[in-house]
């Protein structure tokens, strides 16, 4: 079967990825120094940073959790996880930019951002990189490193999941979905997958804005909208939600739509515990996965080798997805949630 031009894209891109990750772990166990080395860090243990302005613990950030310490512990480095305090607001601009200040005061050797508000984070990054502390974009900042000089973004082409998304649901033969997203300006990766959504379902669609602060209520609210939506159109015979947010009020609204809700393909971009199982019992009919996992590995190994050797990735992206999850490939994935790498 002729791959699509979008699949030939990423594989040659994770690809490109693999082998970078794959010469810096070879470099880990043991490589001459470059010109480019600047700290004269060989031999010792590395303090890594990573801040994540989402309030810890969650389902969808224990894998990024486990790659960043595994990769800190085979490195012998510090790797310290910063997430936001629980029960604060996630991609809080002034909570943000504090975490950040409160991250460079500890002069690490790198810094890991989470990258999902520029406006608040961009000022901040900038400082860290004159105060001589690189820096490695992971999970958001897609399309944002070489701005700001990151040393590269590690993390999922969110322009094709929003792109695949919708070239599944045609693929599926769907006439008319709704999308449940954030209001366009929230945040640059939610931008960036509504738009990859439009190029890649080009039909009939409903749309489901929702603010930061709407997002951030409870499943029962969200999953009222969606039925409401549901309700006046009989016409929708899929949804689609752009991130792990919406998930939990996604199948809420399922469960509450009854037999209508056999009748809708239902399907999100992201994955976790409860997506993974809700893949397995048939009520989501697809997911996009980008491997959190290598999101957090990746970050760290970045941030070891560039500060022991002056190595760095090439290409500005470091793609871990997008990767359509079904029932067909699930139980691989099954295997690896079981070890928490899903």
């Amino acid at each position: 079967m002729q791959q699509s031009l979008t699949t030939r894209r990423l594989r040659a891109r994770w690809t490109a990825g693999v082998a970078a990750a794959a010469a810096l772990a070879a470099c880990a166990a043991g490589c001459g120094a470059s010109d480019g080395a600047a700290k004269g860090a060989t031999g010792r243990s590395l303090k890594i940073i990573y801040v994540r302005d989402v309030p810890q613990p969650t389902p969808f950030d224990a894998p990024i959790v486990k790659g960043y310490k595994d990769a800190g512990k085979r490195l012998g480095d510090n790797a310290i996880f910063q997430g936001a305090p629980a029960n604060t607001k996630a991609s809080d601009p002034a909570q943000e930019k504090r975490m950040l200040q409160n991250a460079v005061a500890e002069k690490p050797d790198c810094l890991i951002v989470t990258f999902d508000t520029p406006s608040a984070q961009g000022p901040e990054v900038q400082k860290a990189q004159k105060a001589g502390i690189p820096v490695v974009f992971a999970n958001a900042g897609y399309q944002q490193a070489e701005k700001y000089g990151a040393l590269t973004y590690i993390g999922s082409d969110e322009t094709l999941q929003g792109k695949m998304g919708g070239q599944e649901l045609a693929k599926r033969g769907i006439k008319h979905p709704l999308v449940v997203t954030l209001t366009p300006g929230s945040l640059p990766l939610t931008d960036q997958r509504n738009a990859g959504f439009k190029s890649g379902y080009t039909g009939n669609t409903t749309w489901l804005y929702m603010s930061l602060k709407e997002a951030a209520g409870t499943a029962a609210s969200i999953a009222g909208s969606i039925e409401a939506k549901l309700a006046r159109d009989p016409s929708i015979d899929a949804v689609f939600t752009t991130g792990v947010v919406f998930t939990p009020a996604q199948l809420a609204a399922r469960t509450a739509t009854g037999a209508r809700a056999a009748k809708t393909t239902w399907a999100t971009i992201d994955t976790n515990a409860q997506i993974l199982g809700a893949v397995k019992d048939g009520e989501l009919a697809f997911a996009l996965d980008q491997q959190q996992y290598l999101q957090g590995y990746w970050a760290a190994l970045v941030c070891d080798q560039y500060v022991r050797y002056g190595l760095r990735p090439v290409d500005p992206v470091m793609a871990t997805g997008p990767i359509v999850v079904t029932r067909t490939n699930l139980a691989d994935y099954l295997k690896a949630a079981a070890e928490g790498i899903h």
